[in-house]
């Protein structure tokens, strides 16, 4: 009888995995972003690329090494919507992408002053947040438009758009006055009492 014959048994291509932390993050804040290679093996270097709104083609973000079980991780900041994608031994990962929100905040000042502060990767002056009061309902009601000064800020009484008794309110930056590769944003909410 003849032997049998060999047949080679391949296993699965190898692949990687990547994934964040954060789909979404308000600028300023640290994503990150991890992933495995299929081996698992350690010490294999991994690359990835970034490419940020309005970017034409990816850049090399970093050069990792994988370490136990083939794992790697790496913290970033975006500063607008940014995809990346993992790259390892003439293989990538899909890309994931984190979407940026400006950080909006409304603080409290002296004599029944308020500040609205937006931080973001470009000047907002000129743009307008939403003053907005928390109806009956439940709903975010505008009631004025406030226009940033050159310091992305705005100082406001806000008693002066508020009715009497207590008031619930918040400032609202829409994704048309936000811009391209920016999410909307909105500030935490603050209790106003009127006499």
């Amino acid at each position: 009888a003849k032997p049998a014959g060999r047949i080679p048994v391949k296993g699965p291509p190898p692949s990687l995995t990547l994934a964040l932390s954060e789909p979404i993050a308000n600028y300023g804040a640290v994503v990150t972003l991890s992933g495995a290679i299929s081996t698992g093996a350690a010490n294999q270097s991994v690359e990835i690329d970034a490419t940020a709104y309005g970017q034409a083609s990816p850049i090399q973000l970093v050069v990792l090494k994988t370490g136990t079980g083939g794992a790697f991780s790496y913290a970033v900041t975006p500063k607008l919507y940014t995809t990346y994608v993992a790259r390892w031994n003439n293989t990538a990962s899909g890309t994931v992408l984190v979407q940026v929100a400006p950080k909006l905040q409304l603080l409290a000042g002296k004599n029944g002053y308020m500040r609205a502060v937006l931080t973001a990767p470009i000047s907002m002056a000129g743009k307008h947040v939403s003053l907005q009061r928390l109806s009956s309902f439940g709903q975010w009601v505008n009631l004025s438009n406030l226009t940033l000064g050159t310091l992305n800020g705005k100082l406001f009484k806000p008693a002066d758009y508020l009715p009497k008794g207590t008031s619930h309110i918040r400032v609202f930056l829409s994704v048309n006055q936000a811009g391209l590769g920016l999410l909307a944003a909105h500030s935490g909410t603050q209790t106003i009492n009127k006499k």
